[in-house]
């Protein structure tokens, strides 16, 4: 198993613990090929951490420019176990997709693009905290992801959370577009999560584009629990046809009913 991978897994299992939710889940499905044609991801990706113990900081950084690179990763870290008191501190970003086919869902069997750009700035201490010297945490994703709409017929949903304690800041802004219609989809300028799928007005080959900018830093002292983490999830569905008929059907189900009370009145 790639290091890289391992890593980002790790990343991601951070995002969790610190209450920031990661969108539908699509676990125990493999990534598959593309339905999705992804055809830019560009990505820059800081981490740097330092604990105030004389240790020197730490720093991490990459750059990314290949479409063919779908999980791009920075992060800075201190394991737990190399520091005593079990303390873990950790900055870094990660923006990556992945897709999926065949996937159960709102729509019966349906193929998946999943998008996610996540920032976490962390400073952990755990037993005891008195032993804790205190540190500092920084880090930035800056993304942009671009791909083509398979189909007019295409859902998609949303999770954007933010989770930070007093002591640590940091800015979020993403935004979807439709390039060829020269057209926002939407403007993540505020965390959020929509409760059903939504239609996306698009049509085969549009191309689409997520440019997000995330950045998170902080001091703690040596008593405090500190982080600030930002995940922005999309999922893109592309449902196989029946659904559509089986929505027409439940729409005219509705609608007669309408016109009968219309005419009746």
């Amino acid at each position: 198993m790639c290091h890289r991978c391992v890593r980002i897994s790790a990343f991601i299992g951070l995002i969790r613990l610190s209450g920031v939710a990661n969108g539908d889940s699509l676990s125990g499905y493999s990534p598959a090929a593309p339905v999705f044609n992804v055809t830019r991801h560009d990505v820059l990706a800081t981490g740097a951490i330092q604990l105030f113990d004389g240790s020197p900081p730490l720093f991490a950084s990459i750059t990314n420019s290949d479409p063919h690179d779908s999980h791009v990763y920075a992060g800075a870290e201190i394991e737990p176990e190399t520091y005593e008191g079990s303390l873990t501190t950790f900055a870094g970003g990660v923006s990556r997709f992945d897709e999926y086919r065949n996937v159960p869902g709102y729509f019966h069997r349906r193929d998946v693009l999943r998008l996610q750009v996540a920032v976490a700035a962390v400073y952990w201490p755990s037993r005891p905290v008195s032993s804790s010297p205190g540190g500092m945490a920084e880090a930035t994703v800056a993304s942009v992801i671009e791909f083509s709409s398979p189909s007019g017929e295409v859902f998609w949903s949303y999770y954007f959370l933010v989770n930070k304690s007093p002591a640590f800041n940091g800015s979020y802004h993403a935004v979807l577009e439709n390039v060829t219609r020269g057209e926002v989809v939407r403007d993540f300028d505020r965390p959020g999560m929509p409760g059903i799928p939504i239609a996306l007005v698009a049509s085969e080959g549009d191309l689409l584009r997520l440019t997000t900018s995330m950045a998170g830093d902080g001091v703690a002292g040596t008593r405090s629990r500190e982080q600030f983490v930002s995940n922005l999830s999309l999922s893109f569905y592309v449902p196989e046809p029946t659904t559509f008929a089986l929505v027409g059907l439940g729409m005219l189900m509705i609608v007669r009913p309408a016109r009968r009370d219309a005419v009746r009145r």
